[in-house]
């Protein structure tokens, strides 16, 4: 059964030259209890789409198209059309039946809260619970994301815990109000691969246990490779590619989905440098103003002091030098200048040396 569909989304947005498309005619349907992956490099319109899911996209955006939320249960009513919704409608989608899990949970956590009033105000909201029985779903929740001490941690504020700990009271508040559909964003790219592995397995056990709908962003094929069910690749707002997650994976159509993988450390598809390259470039249409780099775009480094103007790196040879000093590589020769002292720990000796802050000859010079 659907739980979300998305039917030709078109992003726009304000710039210079007019209303610009980063989000091109995109249709996503994705299935309850089941985790659906959305891929593709920063820039494609990944993030964009997630937001769009919750009517968050920034002020001067237009957004086209349809996103409907099916109901719960399907003998109730329609399915509810977010595009155009009003505020209030929103209001009561927002946490309630549609949660959203954000990359960095430092910033979707309030610093000046404690754990325990950011999950029982939410909940206290949304479902009406008096305090005794919000504090109870608290401890519920906490405990089913595998936090330790839950009933501790709840006195306790995020800077207290890990980044593993504080992504898993991210997926704790966003699972407080039992929400149909979760938007996951990047959910594991500031964790590192033991505890992004852990991440991922509790969103697999959530899925299975409470039929919950995933939305998983993500520029990882890896992590993708890991949980989702289904998969969509992006690339520069469009789709280029979506089905099943084991053909994704073994029988890619699309060069740009080919090429993604064959990036992937240890792929078996043996590729160099230049074929790659020229796979990412032609596998999916680019903006028309888009460019890409070559060497002209980097600065001539020959017009860099002492630096050398056939493009090697600079010599360490003068960093050679007593451990604490703070004299640069290439610059052992230049003097402290009296009155401003070494840093702590330097063993070079103060100098009487005068520095000239005139501007030209005739002017009074100024010693210092």
């Amino acid at each position: 059964m659907n739980s979300l569909t998305i039917e030709n989304l078109t992003i726009s947005v304000a710039t210079s030259s007019g209303q610009r498309e980063i989000v091109s005619g995109i249709d996503i349907t994705l299935e309850r209890g089941r985790i659906h992956g959305l891929a593709g490099e920063s820039g494609s319109g990944k993030t964009m789409t997630a937001l769009a899911v919750l009517n968050l996209l920034p002020e001067r955006a237009q957004l086209t198209g349809s996103i409907r939320l099916a109901p719960r249960d399907t003998t109730l009513g329609d399915p509810t059309e977010i595009v155009g919704a009003s505020k209030r409608v929103m209001g009561a989608i927002r946490g309630r039946r549609i949660a959203m899990v954000f990359q960095d949970p430092s910033t979707s956590l309030h610093p000046q809260l404690s754990i325990g009033q950011q999950l029982t105000d939410h909940v206290r909201h949304h479902l009406g619970l008096n305090k005794r029985d919000a504090t109870a779903r608290a401890v519920e929740l906490l405990t089913r994301v595998r936090v330790p001490n839950p009933e501790g941690a709840l006195k306790r504020y995020p800077h207290q815990f890990s980044g593993g700990q504080r992504q898993r009271i991210a997926i704790a508040v966003a699972l407080a109000c039992d929400p149909e559909v979760l938007l996951a964003d990047e959910p594991t790219t500031a964790l590192d691969v033991t505890v992004q592995a852990g991440v991922l397995q509790l969103l697999r056990e959530l899925v299975d246990e409470t039929n919950l709908t995933v939305l998983l962003v993500t520029h990882d094929l890896g992590v993708m490779s890991a949980v989702a069910d289904e998969v969509t690749i992006m690339k520069a707002g469009r789709i280029v590619e979506s089905g099943p997650r084991q053909r994704i994976f073994t029988a890619p159509e699309h060069e740009y989905t080919r090429a993604l993988l064959a990036a992937l450390p240890g792929s078996t598809v043996e590729e160099d440098a230049d074929t790659l390259a020229q796979q990412l470039a032609a596998a999916a249409e680019l903006p028309d103003d888009a460019e890409r780099l070559d060497d002209t775009d980097f600065p001539d480094r020959s017009e860099l002091p002492d630096a050398p103007g056939d493009g090697t790196p600079p010599s360490l040879s003068d960093a050679d030098l007593p451990i604490g000093s703070s004299v640069l590589p290439g610059q052992a020769d230049l003097p402290d200048v009296a009155g401003f002292p070494s840093r702590p720990g330097s063993h070079r000796a103060e100098s009487s040396a005068t520095l000239d802050i005139s501007d030209g000859p005739d002017e009074e010079r100024t010693h210092v």
